[in-house]
């Protein structure tokens, strides 16, 4: 049995969540947290897809692409491919041994992530730089 988690990811003006994702395994902060906080970290978030776009840019058209991107990014990471059955789910609501928050502040272009582990309390967060820097001295 793997490391389960979940992300959640929040609309930050309205304080709504638009989606859960499920992952069976590699879950641990270090693990499949840390390879999705590092993709974020590459992206820009906004409202309406620049005409500047390039094919390889990393383009966050709002919190309901920036999930439906992650659900993709996931089972790239996780599966052998993106329509290999399990693994990634979307979910209402699980427990989890980690949640993870990935908060999306439209109006300021910004992407905070925030981990807790299974007793709700906070293990890391803020700015996608800073998680990164707490994340290296996890390990």
């Amino acid at each position: 049995m793997g490391t389960n988690c979940k992300f959640r990811v929040i609309e930050a003006d309205r304080n709504i969540i638009v989606a859960q994702v499920y992952s069976q395994y590699d879950g641990y902060p270090t693990g499949l947290p840390k390879r999705i906080i590092k993709w974020l970290n590459k992206g820009v978030v906004g409202n309406g897809i620049p005409s500047s776009l390039k094919p390889n840019d990393v383009f966050f058209n709002g919190a309901t692409d920036l999930a439906v991107q992650l659900v993709i990014r996931c089972k790239m990471e996780q599966c052998s491919s993106i329509t290999e059955p399990g693994g990634i789910y979307l979910i209402n609501d699980s427990p989890t041994i980690y949640t993870y928050d990935i908060i999306v502040d439209e109006e300021h272009n910004q992407i905070e992530f925030i981990g807790y582990n299974d007793c709700d309390q906070q293990i890391f967060g803020g700015t996608l730089g800073t998680c990164l820097m707490e994340l290296q001295e996890i390990v």
